[in-house]
């Protein structure tokens, strides 16, 4: 078990986990950790800090992001101009379009 392992268990037994300890053990881990499990439930706020990669990389396998009973705003920006790229064979928008705060007539 590696020394991070070993910290991690001295928080964790049968009865319970102690949520706040175990984050702490990861911070003060290596600069890398892996979780692996069949679900991984993050509440609250998540930042990431560069790249969200979302399944493997060379799988073609349909990958979903949803967001459940909210809206959803996705923000892109490449320096100084604003850029979000999508690229599929096929792309359906639904719900009402908005540019600077007007709706789209397309």
């Amino acid at each position: 078990m590696s020394d991070q392992g070993a910290r991690i268990a001295l928080v964790a037994d049968a009865d319970g986990v102690n949520a706040a300890s175990i984050v702490a053990a990861i911070n003060n881990g290596g600069s890398s950790v892996t979780l692996s499990a069949d679900k991984i439930d993050l509440n609250g706020i998540t930042t990431v800090a560069d790249t969200l990669h979302i399944g493997s990389e060379n799988s073609l396998e349909r990958k979903y992001l949803i967001f459940h009973k909210s809206g959803a705003v996705i923000s892109a920006t490449r320096g100084d101009v604003p850029e979000l790229k999508l690229s599929a064979g096929k792309i359906d928008l639904c719900g009402t379009l908005y540019h600077n705060g007007q709706p789209l007539d397309l």
